[in-house]
Formats: structure tokens, sequence, C-alpha cells
């Protein structure tokens, strides 16, 4: 039995996404700010002088990928609400349900649950101490654990579709092996690994590394999706797929 029946009225999700929308776009230009002034002091952050700046680093390409969901939910709500375009805004809120579903959610809790399990084994693996000097402390909350909390709350606020899973595996294996291609191609060109602890282990150990990595990504997914059943009931694609072949036999 679902914990939740009904939905919110669309006014309260497009509050709830506009306020989470806002605080990610502050949280970008508080980092531009932050990275203004260590300039000013002729300081630099480890890594963001290489190829790829911060998009090299899967916490910046997850608050990317968090910014343009959260600020896609926002019109999408709008449009809902004030009843535009009714086909393109159904096509709209299947993309975000998809862009929610496979990657805002599963990375997320991703690297919630792994940065912190590596910082408490050694923290010089994920968040060394010069780096902590640089940036304020709110920094590390924000950008390796709000996140959770933040995907959690969508969860259990906004009714999500789950696409079909051959979708999603697709969509996660390709940013994955788009992820770990462009990692191994900087530190091929420039000797930069992403993360500190790629530096100490070997070159097929890295490989393995990140392949058991993504791995969990996939377990994440899945547990994403059973509790989006346990909140709001069984709704994937999938099980439309099923209901509709029984409903023509």
């Amino acid at each position: 039995m679902a914990l939740r029946v009904s939905q919110f009225p669309i006014w309260v999700t497009f509050l709830w996404h506009l306020v989470v929308a806002t605080y990610y776009i502050w949280l970008r230009i508080d980092f531009e700010l932050i990275v203004n002034r260590l300039s000013e002091q002729n300081e630099t952050l480890p890594g963001y002088n290489v190829v790829g700046g911060r998009y090299k680093f899967l916490t910046q390409i997850n608050l990317l990928i968090q910014t343009i969901f959260f600020i896609f939910s926002v019109s999408v709500d709008g449009g809902t609400y004030l009843k535009f375009f009714p086909a393109l805004i159904k096509s709209a809120r299947k993309f975000n349900d998809t862009l929610f579903t496979t990657l805002a959610f599963p990375l997320s809790m991703f690297i919630v649950c792994v940065f912190w399990s590596l910082y408490a084994y050694d923290h010089e693996l994920v968040y060394p101490d010069h780096l902590s000097k640089l940036l304020p402390t709110y920094v590390n909350f924000l950008d390796h654990l709000l996140i959770g909390v933040l995907v959690l709350l969508e969860m259990f606020l906004v009714r999500h579709t789950f696409p079909a899973k051959r979708v999603a595996v697709a969509i996660i294996s390709a940013f994955g092996v788009a992820y770990i291609s462009m990692a191994f191609l900087i530190a091929y060109t420039t000797k930069f690994w992403v993360y500190g602890i790629l530096e100490k282990l070997p070159t097929y150990y890295r490989l393995l590394f990140f392949v058991v990595m993504f791995s969990f990504v996939f377990v994440v997914f899945f547990f994403g999706k059973a509790l989006n059943s346990l909140i709001w009931g069984a709704e994937d694609a999938d099980t439309a797929s099923t209901l509709r072949r029984k409903k023509v036999r």
C-alpha cells in the first residue's frame, strides 16, 4: 500500500521547485564569487585550471544537473498551472521525470553515500586539507549532503514516473562511459586524476574502481524506484506497458 495517494496542488509544487531552483542558482553564484576571491589572492582550487575546469568533478556535474532539473520543473509546473500547450507540457514532464529518476536522484544519493564513506575512511582521498582551507566549511555540506536531502524531499513531494528499465540502463550507462572516458583522457593528457584515491591505484584497479562505483549508481536507481513505489504506488513505463498488454488481451 502506498504511503501517499493524493498529490499536492500544482501551485505547491511550483513554489517548492521555485525555492530549490533559486537556492541552486544562488549556490552557483556563491561558488563563482569564492573562485573570484581566490583568484584575487593568487589562489586556485586544485585541478580547476586543468582541462575540463570544474566539470570534470562528479559533484559539480551533479550540481549542474540539479540546477537544470529544478529550473525546468518550475517551467513545467507553470505551464501546467496556466494550461499552456498541454501536449508540449506532457512531453516536457516526461523528460523531466526521466532526468530526475535516472540522473538527478541516483547521482545525488550516490555522491552522499560514497563521499561520506570515503571521507570517514580518509578525507584526504576526497576532500584534502588544502581544499578545506580554501573553501568555507558550509560548501562541503551543501555540495555533498544537502543534495541528498533535497532529492529525497522531491521524491516525497512530487510523483515521478520512471522510464522503462532499458531506457534507464541506457542513460546511466552512457553517462558512466562518458565520465570514465573523460577521466582517463584528462589523466592521460595532463597526469591529473580527478580524485586523490585514483592516484594511489594501479591502472587496472582504477578502471575497476569506476566500474564498481557506477554499478552502485544502478543500485541507487533501483532503490529510488522501490522508494517511489512505496510512496506513490507502482507507476512506471514498464508497469504501464504491462497493463496495456493485459487490456488488449
